[in-house]
């Protein structure tokens, strides 16, 4: 079981890894020069949060956790319910993983039939030229 030295580390480095990225995001892009916000820039605010939490928060979390699980897989060979145990964690990390990818893909194609703007998603123009 964790104990409170493990819980501490997880979280310290649950927080190194995220704080950076949280400072890095530059999430409002508009109304700091004589440009005032628009309701498109509502738009790209929350597309830029999307693709935040998913690309920078949700892939390398993910990714983490099938490491962690892997690593633990190695570690506890001895124990056939750990072995279990943690198998069933990497392949929730894996489903997880496809889970929030597929429902990025279905939002912005869902947005890309509605606005017809592709928002640099899919350069549809260069296409067919």
């Amino acid at each position: 079981m964790l104990n409170n030295k493990k819980i501490g580390f997880y979280l310290g480095l649950v927080a190194g890894l995220i704080l950076p990225t949280v400072a890095w995001a530059a999430l409002v892009t508009c109304g700091r020069g004589a440009e005032p916000c628009q309701w498109s820039d509502l738009i790209t605010l929350i597309d830029t949060i999307i693709k935040f939490l998913i690309f920078s928060l949700g892939v390398p979390l993910a990714i983490l956790a099938i490491i962690i699980g892997g690593i633990m897989l190695v570690i506890g060979r001895d124990s056939a319910a750990a072995r279990s145990a943690w198998k069933d964690r990497i392949w929730k990390a894996i489903v997880g993983l496809i889970i929030m990818l597929a429902a990025y893909l279905i939002v912005k194609v869902i947005v890309l039939g509605l606005t017809g703007d592709t928002g640099g998603f899919y350069k549809l123009n260069t296409w067919f030229n």
